[in-house]
């Protein structure tokens, strides 16, 4: 497809422009809304095109069509109930024929644009690696780019990225320091999350279990958005996206504490003991036993020190009694 005078039949059969409609791809949503941005005859072409997609993508359910099938027959019925003379009853059957193959190409229309795209696999087929608990991950992509994986985290990356944008799908945390390309953007997904970059050192935060996301940006420009917001981060900033609340704030964070995280690290501001167990969790690869009677407000360092000197410290420093049996971390009252 031409993409700089593209047809409104080109554009209504490109599965990105389809994802685009349908809101199924933020890529895609980033990449046509860039395309027709300040540009009034391609906003009119790509208005007119998904319109026509909108519409057709309105699958009619099961019912919807039995009905109208039924419909048709019962036409047909009182057509040839009512008009006796041949030429007319022909003509009839035509008509219905005509419907009949109407109401087919509307469905194979709505098939065509909800159906599974057949692609080249090698060049889509993502490569995943996920990192054990208590371990620490490097992995250098076909860009250049760096990337260090935290425990317990999900990384999705193609062996070899397109011609026009690099992509790629995490869930947990990651330091990246993106290889520079002005012609293409980096973008990471992480749940309802797009991060565009084009070359930066940045950390992403982004547990699904956890009840916010942050980006910490070192160098360089990001831009953090969703379908609700668009947020452009500078050296210095972290973006803080609370889950329950939908809220976020743009604030100064401290660097090398940052660092410190990304080695493994755990840092605890009057923690819960919700959040102590997911830490401990992703670090040491352990089970913890809920417990509702356990109120912490737990705050300290951890850095690379065995399991045992974390009980310890834990017994130490509060008022609850933490125990190991069977890889399961057992807290009771002192």
């Amino acid at each position: 497809m031409n993409m700089d005078n593209p047809t409104v039949e080109e554009l209504i059969s490109d599965q990105s422009f389809i994802d685009y409609c349908l809101q199924d791809d933020v890529v895609a949503t980033d990449r046509w809304e860039r395309w027709s941005q300040d540009d009034p005859t391609r906003k009119k072409l790509l208005d007119e095109a998904k319109q026509l997609v909108i519409a057709l993508a309105s699958r009619p359910t099961v019912e919807e069509i039995s009905v109208e099938r039924a419909r048709l027959l019962r036409f047909l019925d009182q057509q040839e109930s009512t008009h006796r003379r041949p030429l007319r009853r022909l003509a009839t059957r035509r008509w219905i024929a005509a419907a009949s193959i109407a109401l087919a190409v509307g469905l194979g229309a709505i098939w065509y644009f909800r159906r599974p795209t057949a692609v080249d696999e090698a060049s889509v087929a993502l490569l995943k690696q996920m990192v054990p608990a208590g371990k620490l991950m490097n992995l250098r992509l076909a860009d250049g780019t760096e990337v260090r994986l935290s425990s317990t985290s999900t990384f999705a990356y193609p062996a070899a990225f397109s011609d026009s944008i690099r992509v790629v799908q995490l869930q947990g945390e990651a330091f990246f320091d993106v290889a520079h390309d002005e012609t293409k953007p980096f973008i990471i997904q992480t749940g309802d999350f797009s991060i565009r970059v084009l070359g930066t050192a940045f950390n992403v935060h982004a547990f699904e279990e956890d009840g916010q996301l942050q980006v910490s940006l070192f160098r360089g420009k990001v831009e953090v958005s969703n379908q609700q917001l668009k947020q452009l981060l500078e050296p210095g900033q972290a973006f803080v996206y609370n889950k329950d609340h939908k809220t976020f704030k743009v604030e100064p964070f401290d660097a090398d504490r940052e660092r410190e995280r990304i080695e493994g690290t755990l840092f605890f501001d009057n923690a819960d003991f919700p959040e102590v167990a997911r830490q401990l969790r992703r670090k040491y690869g352990i089970e913890v036993q809920p417990n509702e009677g356990v109120h912490l407000a737990f705050s300290g360092t951890i850095q690379h020190e065995t399991l045992e000197q974390v009980i310890e410290k834990l017994n130490f420093t509060t008022n609850y009694h933490f125990l190991l049996e069977s890889n399961t971390l057992i807290v009771k009252q002192k």
